[in-house]
């Protein structure tokens, strides 16, 4: 949004941006919670053809993009680089081409780096281990998401 001087949405954004963090919050515990209530995994491989289809593709993409449009500190960390280097100030949309695409880029890499490992070590793992994992993530995440709320409330 900055990138492209939405300084409308960017300024809204950054006025509101305690309830930015307690919405942000809620949903990261919410997140939490579902990791710690899921059943314990199982061993079994994912049925083939589910694609686009429902809990397939277009279900991974979206509650990806959600989580991370939920994720205050990431739009306000980009914004502040923005505004910082002065992108989204001037008419011309060279630079913030260049940085959004570079963001793309890079996410996109790190991503298919970290899923390809991912997928490698996952035989490796055994389910008890990957219990615990989904249990200890579930933690986390709702660890986190307190402290967006507590920080929110202190703001």
């Amino acid at each position: 949004m900055a990138a492209f001087g939405l300084a409308v949405v960017s300024g809204l954004l950054l006025r509101e941006a305690r309830w930015v963090q307690v919405v942000g919050g809620l949903a990261i515990i919410l997140l939490g919670l579902s990791s710690l209530l899921r059943p314990p995994p199982v061993d079994e491989v994912a049925p083939a053809g589910r694609g686009w289809g429902p809990g397939g593709l277009a279900a991974a993409y979206t509650s990806c993009l959600a989580l991370t449009l939920a994720n205050p500190p990431t739009i306000l960390s980009f914004l502040a680089v923005m505004a910082g280097f002065g992108i989204g100030t001037t008419a011309g949309g060279g630079s913030a081409t260049a940085v959004v695409l570079g963001v793309l880029m890079g996410s996109a890499g790190w991503w298919a780096l970290l899923t390809g490992a991912i997928a490698r070590a996952r035989g490796l793992i055994t389910l008890s281990v990957r219990a615990w994992i989904s249990r200890l993530a579930g933690l986390l995440l709702v660890a986190l998401g307190l402290a967006a709320l507590l920080a929110a409330l202190h703001q």
